[in-house]
């Protein structure tokens, strides 16, 4: 991940061995979950190690890791970290500190943390919560939503934020939920409403085990093959014999 306009480039290092390699048919009898994971942080030019960061018990969490104007953003466990990104050194937490039972195994992914325009958008428990991303004091929050073998997609566009859910194995009925929703980014306010999804959408499909994708004006959704929710206007369009490679989108 690299750090901005501060020149840092920010890695999860894991030991004995990377947390993907538990995993892999070479390595999966001699590494076991869980490992120690660390943040750290090199210079892209030297490729001098700056600093490196444990969260001192708990697990850093896949596909979390961020940066932005200054400070870094990790989940452990079911708690937000904020690091000073040029030190490593803590600045604020949020969330439940309790110790979690360490996972033992690798699954699909289910973490998303997001930064964007000074807000903190992560999922913490059912809900997704967002933060001011200078203090860590809560703005908002809303039931979470979820995604199929995937995260679920958090999307700040034009100030307001766009959650997908579309967690189950089926079509019939689809969800209604997915992408129904735009919430101004600080204060959770619903701007929009819609229910294009539900008609966009082709059935006869589990929708795609990988992330939904966004431009400024289009949702790309992945229900079938590719579905664009026009977010200015009404040029919804589908595709049903496009699609990503499983897992990758």
């Amino acid at each position: 991940l690299a750090g901005g306009d501060d020149g840092i480039l920010l890695v999860v290092t894991g030991s004995p061995a990377a947390e993907q390699a538990a995993g892999h048919v070479m390595f999966k009898a001699e590494y076991k979950l869980p490992n120690s994971k660390r943040v750290v942080a090199v210079s892209p030019h030297a490729g001098a190690k700056l600093w490196e960061w444990s969260p001192g018990g708990g697990e850093i969490m896949p596909e979390t890791l961020a940066a932005a104007d200054g400070r870094a953003y990790v989940k452990v466990d079911e708690t937000v970290r904020c690091l000073d990104l040029k030190t490593g050194r803590d600045l604020w937490s949020f969330g439940d500190s309790g110790k979690k039972q360490a996972r033992k195994k690798i699954g699909y992914g289910t973490h998303v943390l997001v930064v964007a325009d000074g807000v903190v958008l992560c999922k913490l428990g059912g809900e997704l919560v967002a933060l001011s991303a200078d203090k860590g004091a809560k703005l908002w929050e809303t039931k979470a939503g979820g995604g199929f073998h995937a995260p679920v997609d958090v999307f700040v566009i034009d100030g307001l934020v766009w959650m997908g859910d579309h967690p189950r194995d089926s079509v019939a009925p689809p969800p209604v939920t997915d992408f129904n929703e735009a919430r101004d980014l600080r204060t959770g306010e619903v701007k929009r409403k819609n229910q294009i999804m539900v008609d966009l959408q082709t059935a006869g499909h589990h929708h795609r085990c990988y992330r939904e994708k966004a431009s400024d004006r289009y949702i790309m959704a992945s229900h079938r093959g590719i579905e664009f929710l026009d977010l200015e206007g009404t040029n919804h369009t589908r595709n049903n014999w496009i699609r990503g490679v499983c897992q990758y989108g």
